[in-house]
């Protein structure tokens, strides 16, 4: 029998050739402009917030980032596009707990998977949700909510206009054990119709879109889904005051690359966003928008991506795995 022995050296300069098409690409990148297909609307807050930062990067890269948008389907159509992309370094999309867990969650045949199908490149922000209530509902602070909701249960409903509101209604109820009926809505817009003159009486929403009802007195806090109060809004508590901190609604946004993306083009990227969210200006116009600038590593946001896909799965399971869209 004979053995043949490759030297070590060989196979360092054989790893070496591989990763040089990385590295050059990383150097000479971006040379051209950048697409960031945003899977929601124009127009509204998350929209302005992803055209904030990427206007800020694009000083960092030296080029353009072309915001596109292209909703549809709760954000799924956006990003299976992007999954299709050639993964170069030139186009991306704006991630979210929506698209890459909470969907991935609840549908077993969706057409993506939010850990194999990218490369995720950093968180960009976070913003809780706020327990939103009709002015008209007779509890101010929530333990009169928990007493009117347990004591009268079929005479409440509680809303919501995504999935994710939809299981963070679920916990709650779950919290206070009550058996309140739930009713979806196809987004913020219907629910509020309904909402604002009592029709139904509680929903989830992100601080982007509560704030701004808040402050025009068409609806009234009663919680925020956070570790701690927020700026926007100093006299509301948090559900963790309240002892219900498994409630949860925090929403979050990062970047998020086609799966074979080379690693030395995306940590350019995350250099890029990281040093735009530490900008005072882009930070203060986040808060704004009801968000907190977050930042970090891909490896992180990796990692949130994973954790959250659990964490979500595990909360559809508990909530009974109801048939959502």
């Amino acid at each position: 029998m004979i053995r043949r022995f490759i030297p070590r050296s060989c196979c360092l300069l054989s790893a070496l050739a591989l990763l040089a098409p990385a590295v050059a690409a990383a150097e000479n990148y971006p040379s051209h402009p950048i697409k960031m297909i945003v899977p929601y609307p124009a127009g509204g807050g998350t929209d302005v917030l992803v055209r904030t930062v990427m206007q800020e990067m694009s000083k960092t890269l030296g080029q353009s980032i072309v915001v596109i948008n292209r909703p549809g389907a709760g954000g799924k159509i956006g990003v299976t596009a992007v999954k299709l992309e050639k993964p170069d370094g030139y186009t991306m999309v704006l991630s979210s707990t929506s698209t890459m867990a909470v969907s991935p969650a609840i549908e077993p045949k969706l057409s993506y998977d939010p850990v194999k199908s990218f490369v995720h490149g950093g968180m960009i922000a976070k913003t809780p949700g706020v327990l939103l209530a009709t002015r008209s509902l007779p509890a101010g602070n929530l333990d009169d909510l928990k007493r009117l909701l347990t004591a009268k249960p079929d005479d409440y409903v509680i809303a919501s206009g995504t999935p994710t509101t939809f299981l963070s209604a679920e916990m709650y109820k779950q919290a206070i054990k009550s058996k309140m009926q739930t009713v979806q809505y196809n987004g913020s817009p219907p629910l509020l119709l309904d909402l604002v003159p009592g029709r139904v009486h509680l929903t989830f929403m992100i601080a982007g879109a509560a704030i701004p009802e808040i402050k025009n007195g068409t609806v009234k806090a009663l919680a925020v889904t956070w570790d701690k109060r927020i700026p926007q809004l100093p006299d509301v508590p948090t559900m963790k005051e309240a002892g219900m901190g498994q409630v949860e609604a925090t929403t979050w946004v990062g970047i998020a690359f086609p799966a074979g993306t080379p690693a030395p083009v995306v940590n350019k990227v995350n250099a890029a966003l990281n040093h735009a969210l530490q900008q005072p200006h882009v930070a203060r116009r986040l808060v704004e928008l009801g968000y907190f600038a977050e930042g970090g590593s891909p490896e992180q946001h990796s990692k949130t991506v994973a954790s959250e896909l659990t964490l979500w799965s595990k909360i559809y399971t508990n909530a009974g795995s109801p048939g959502l869209q």
